[in-house]
């Protein structure tokens, strides 16, 4: 069975506009990324820290 032309044409846009939104997408996860907390600078001992130092470890906390 041949393929159309048409419909080669339009599963290339597709791709195209998969492509773009995969781009995109990409994009704004390495902005939110680049938005993280950084580490605390001096290391932290998490059996006696309290809330708001334990918040300043990356991954913990809001």
């Amino acid at each position: 069975m041949k393929i159309r032309s048409r419909d080669r044409s339009r599963a290339a846009r597709a791709v195209k506009h998969a492509a773009i939104i995969a781009i995109l997408f990409a994009v704004c996860a390495f902005a939110i990324m680049a938005q993280t907390k950084q580490p605390p600078a001096h290391p932290l001992d998490l059996n006696v820290a309290d809330v708001k130092e334990r918040q300043q470890v990356p991954g913990i906390g809001p």
